[in-house]
């Protein structure tokens, strides 16, 4: 080996440097494309070909085949694409990651234009300083490109010189190692960098660096998968059906390793690995794009989803094990929101029935134990959906994108509220079914007028939350129905006082009755806190 330990510290230190130039020049171009981004998944209406479309755009992106099966399992989670779909965005995820092995390729390996990454880099930082958020994410995917060459060049230079077919010329052992590598890196860029470099400084073979990257394929599975551990079975599922995919992959290319070989060999090794890269992912994906149902089946079959199913205000949106980028996360947590602002709305209908039921009713009983268990486990969802937004909130790059972050912060916030405000109101009605009291016709009438007007509340608010955003027809709508609360408020606040003085009701019935009145008025205004916290057009 004719390198020093300095020589292979600066080698590991340019993979970290192309990494890092992957990383920069990926949040520049989601910062670019973020206000798009969260929909090319989420958007899919069913044909399979626009869903490879769609993984192949957004891996482009993100530029990691791993982020896009995260964001393939929030979508699936989300309920917005099925499993099947998924299955086909990862099938063209796989295409997508052979866009930055030709830029690597093109303007590192062949054409060596590390010479330019200085001055790209020159030009990207005083727009990366600037003030305007456009000109700040050009100029970063400008400096992550200048850092790609600048590695390359620095990689080309200082690549160990062993001949490593000295030790072993089996490629099942390079496919190992390929996957070895891709694990540890957690990008194929980086372990398509290195067959490149060290087949062009003759320390593997061309059929060697190419069976490195069929293991490279494969390693790109491997982080998803055991993320997913933690997650649930939809996230396991579609992992697993990514690792199937590449594992078929590499079984048919191995088959005919020597053909295909023959197939994309020319005269520089650079571009060889290059076409070999692409040829062998859009084969993969026009070989089995047909078959996603069957994937989907033997998927669904190895992995059951017993004692996964879904339960009130629990996270259902939102996987545990598996945090995708920003702008992709941000649908798993606005999804989650309108799924919490569901439930609050079921848990207000459990204090409706409750309220029409008789004093010393076993079903007034359960209906009240019900909410109590509900507001408990909002209580845990809250938490856990705030500290997944703060998780992923340093990844959300656009500005739209932060908006709707911090509008979720806030609404989630004032949605606990109002469950908190549920509970209190049915509490209130376990004391007026312990304490014995009844309260005439009109009083209940009353009572369900006021609650007729705090459902239509929630329910104007959940439908606000699934659309996103408050127009202002939909703003105007919630502000409406908070002042009919409030004037019908101040009508019965006068009509029992009234009653007092003629002594018509009781003390401890005006005080049942007020708390009740009262709660619901707190109600309507945090139903116009969130509604004020939403983005607006």
């Amino acid at each position: 080996m004719n390198c020093s330990v300095t020589e292979i510290f600066i080698f590991l230190g340019s993979i970290g440097m192309f990494l890092y130039g992957i990383r920069t020049m990926s949040d520049g171009l989601q910062t670019l494309a973020g206000d798009h981004l969260r929909g090319i998944i989420s958007d899919i209406k069913g044909n399979k070909f626009y869903a490879v479309l769609s993984g192949f755009i957004t891996t482009a992106l993100l530029q990691s085949s791993g982020a896009t099966t995260v964001a393939a399992v929030s979508c699936v989670n989300a309920g917005l694409i099925s499993l099947a779909q998924a299955i086909a965005v990862i099938m063209g995820a796989n295409v997508g990651t052979t866009v930055t092995t030709w830029i690597a390729t093109i303007f590192g390996f062949h054409f060596g234009m590390s010479i330019y990454a200085l001055p790209l880099f020159a030009i990207g930082l005083p727009l990366y300083n600037s003030n305007k958020r456009e000109r700040s994410s050009l100029g970063e995917l400008i400096i992550g490109i200048s850092l790609i060459l600048f590695s390359i060049n620095i990689m080309m230079q200082y690549s160990p010189q062993i001949n490593l077919l000295q030790y072993c010329s089996n490629i099942y052992l390079y496919v190992l190692i390929g996957i070895i590598c891709t694990v540890i890196f957690t990008a194929s860029s980086v372990s398509f960098c290195l067959a490149v470099t060290l087949c062009m400084n003759g320390s593997i073979t061309l059929p060697i660096a190419c069976a490195f990257l069929i293991g490279a394929n494969i390693g790109t599975c491997i982080n998803p998968l055991y993320k997913s551990f933690k997650a649930n079975a939809m996230a396991k599922r579609t992992a697993l059906s990514h690792l199937l995919f590449n594992i078929l992959g590499a079984i048919w290319c191995i088959a005919i390793f020597d053909y295909v070989i023959e197939l994309i060999q020319v005269k520089y090794p650079e571009l060889s690995i290059a076409i070999f890269h692409s040829l062998f992912n859009i084969i993969s994906l026009l070989l089995f794009v047909w078959f996603t149902r069957y994937f989907e089946k033997a998927v669904t079959w190895a992995i059951s989803k017993k004692g996964d199913d879904k339960e009130p205000f629990k996270l259902q949106y939102i996987s545990s094990g598996m945090i995708g980028t920003g702008e992709i996360a941000l649908s798993q947590a606005k999804q989650e929101a309108v799924s919490y602002a569901q439930e609050t709305y079921k848990m207000f209908g459990l204090v409706r029935s409750m309220s029409i039921e008789p004093n010393g009713s076993v079903k007034l009983i359960n209906l009240y134990n019900q909410v109590k268990e509900l507001e408990e486990e909002s209580d845990n969802a809250e938490e856990e959906i705030a500290d997944f937004l703060r998780k992923i909130s340093t990844s959300v790059s656009s500005f739209d994108g932060e908006q709707l972050t911090f509008a979720i912060f806030k609404m989630i916030d004032e949605m606990e509220s109002i469950a908190d405000s549920i509970e209190h109101l049915a509490i209130t009605i376990k004391h007026r079914s312990e304490q014995g009291i009844t309260f005439d016709i009109e009083t209940k009438k009353n009572i369900s007028k006021m609650f007729g007007l705090v459902d239509a509340a929630l329910l104007h608010l959940v439908n606000c939350i699934e659309k996103e955003e408050a127009t202002e027809t939909m703003t105007n709508r919630a502000y409406n129905i908070e002042d009919e609360i409030n004037n019908l408020r101040n009508l019965l606040r006068v009509s029992t006082l009234e009653q007092i003085d003629k002594q018509t009701i009781s003390f401890q019935q005006s005080t049942l009755f007020m708390d009740i009145i009262k709660e619901c008025e707190r109600i309507g205004d945090f139903t116009i806190n969130v509604v004020s916290a939403m983005p607006r057009e």
